[in-house]
């Protein structure tokens, strides 16, 4: 008998059962494979979970720390300007110098004296924070230190309103320019203003002192706060919602919903005294956390910072925040 032809039908059948065994040794090492990676994965993605929340809350801890920072440094900064104040109200000679002159005749609404500014320079002009010193009546203006470049009624009538009582007055930054004999400058200054009274009865003169304080100062004071940290943008608004000191000045005495929205507006208008920390989403983008602490001194400001999001960029105004 001959077998020979069934040679090749083995040749045919063996082939396939070996292909077989083959993918199934492929799909169980595939799966084991899987199946060793997905723990992995998982504990991945836990851990970046963790890293990010615990990464976001050193953020807002770092800038919570700064904005404290930032508002302790800057009412002992006012509280420096309050003493200054206190220091020409209780000067004898300075009061007596004013009371002579603000008896001028009315039809004379621009005074100085040679003897008032030399005598105030021993007091004031040592700090160079301070652009100027003058003196409001409802009849005069007087010179201090630096003279404003427009001197009428219109310009010292909010001044006035410090007559009202005795308390100390802040006004918001505003931008003034200062002329003397020898030069003239202009820059963004906010004001400190009191009333004037009688050394030896107490009895009130009628005269607001205004010390203008170069803005500069408060720039520098939150700038090298936050200086190590580029996510972080802090500023100044006073009680009506306005930049009293920002990066960019051109934004200074503008709307803080130019910054921070509608919302972030609302929730600083409605804010009373003391901390407020709320999340900020302002141009379809979430920040991690807005927070607001007031000043101590009365001035009615707020100091406030935020972090940018991550890889994000969020615009205030005309200025950006980078991550």
């Amino acid at each position: 008998m001959n077998l020979e032809p069934e040679a090749p039908l083995r040749r045919r059948v063996w082939p396939p059962i070996r292909i077989w065994k083959s993918s199934m040794r492929a799909k169980w090492m595939l799966l084991l494979f899987l199946f060793s990676l997905t723990p992995l994965v998982v504990m991945g993605i836990i851990s970046f979970s963790i890293s990010r929340s615990t990464i976001n809350e050193k953020a807002t801890e770092y800038s919570e720390h700064l904005l404290d920072q930032t508002a302790d440094n800057l009412d002992t900064r006012l509280g420096i300007y309050k003493e200054m104040m206190m220091q020409v109200l209780g000067n004898a000679e300075i009061v007596s110098m004013l009371r002579k002159l603000s008896d001028a005749d009315p039809a004379q609404y621009d005074l100085d004296s040679l003897s008032l500014t030399t005598k105030l320079s021993t007091i004031v002009a040592i700090n160079q924070d301070v652009q100027s010193i003058s003196f409001i009546s409802d009849r005069h203006y007087i010179k201090g230190i630096y003279r404003w470049s427009e001197r009428t009624e219109k310009e010292s009538r909010p001044f006035l309103r410090t007559l009202d009582d005795g308390d100390f007055h802040w006004y918001p930054t505003r931008y003034g320019t200062y002329v003397d004999s020898l030069n003239s400058q202009s820059t963004y200054v906010f004001s400190l203003a009191k009333q004037l009274y009688k050394i030896s009865d107490g009895s009130p003169l009628g005269i607001a002192a205004v010390l203008d304080i170069r803005e500069d100062v408060i720039k520098e004071l939150v700038s090298k706060a936050a200086s190590n940290n580029r996510d972080l943008q802090s500023f100044i608004v006073d009680g009506g919602g306005r930049l009293v000191s920002y990066p960019d000045s051109a934004m200074i005495g503008r709307s803080v919903s130019e910054v921070l929205g509608e919302r972030g507006y609302a929730q600083i208008a409605g804010a009373g005294a003391g901390e407020l920390k709320f999340p900020l989403k302002y141009g379809g983008r979430q920040a991690d956390r807005q927070r607001q602490k007031s000043s101590r001194q009365t001035t009615g400001w707020s100091s406030t910072s935020f972090p940018s999001p991550r890889c994000t960029r969020i615009p205030t105004g005309s200025c950006r925040l980078y991550c």
